[in-house]
């Protein structure tokens, strides 16, 4: 089996499936060897799971896939994705499934509880692959105010730049090293609100 995930955003489910997930579906099914195809659609994506038939060779068939999708990318329309291909193998069948829950911890606790059993059960010998899903990632919400910005003549698109580019981590003097420096470490990743708030 192959995920193709396809992103739309801004876009409601009924749009989604209109402009992209029903085309892909169309192109998907002129591929020799599918069995079936499921496909999702939801606000700002898509997904559809391509099925080959048991026995089809599987690196023929991901490559018959992605050549499929590759020369179409001229007729993705404007604002969808090119689509990202994930193939599925009987490996990627999970054989240990854990959920935590609390009728106390929020999910944002529950979800930093199993990150921590993650790192434990990936030094264990023979794991393959892990994987954690639900609960609230760490985030910081930027409520912008539309009187302020404008009294900067800044717009919305430069502020979310001016974030993604202070958020991130450098080496200054790299490019002109003498023999026995070494960089030094410039910026850094966001730590917490406050730092988003003080850019």
């Amino acid at each position: 089996m192959i995920d193709i995930f396809v992103s739309m955003p801004g876009s409601s489910a009924k749009e989604v499936e209109e402009r992209a997930t029903t085309p892909m579906e169309k192109l998907l099914w002129e591929i020799p060897g599918v069995e079936y195809i499921y496909s999702t659609s939801s606000p700002g994506k898509s997904m559809a799971i391509v099925r080959f038939y048991v026995g089809e060779d599987e690196e023929k068939s991901i490559i018959r896939l992605q050549s499929k999708l590759l020369a179409n990318f001229d007729i993705i329309p404007p604002g969808v994705s090119q689509p990202l291909v994930k193939p599925r193998y009987i490996d990627d069948v999970p054989i240990l499934t854990l959920t935590f829950w609390s009728e106390d911890a929020d999910h944002y606790t529950l979800r930093r509880v199993a990150a921590e059993m993650e790192n434990i059960v990936k030094a264990q010998d023979n794991v393959s692959v892990t994987t954690l899903i639900g609960g609230y990632r760490r985030q910081v919400e930027v409520r912008l105010d539309p009187a302020r910005i404008a009294g900067f003549h800044l717009d919305q698109g430069q502020i979310a730049n001016s974030l993604r580019a202070a958020n991130q981590a450098s080496d200054t003097g790299a490019s002109l090293r003498l023999p026995g420096t070494s960089p030094h470490p410039h910026g850094g990743f966001l730590r917490d609100a406050e730092d988003v708030g003080r850019l």
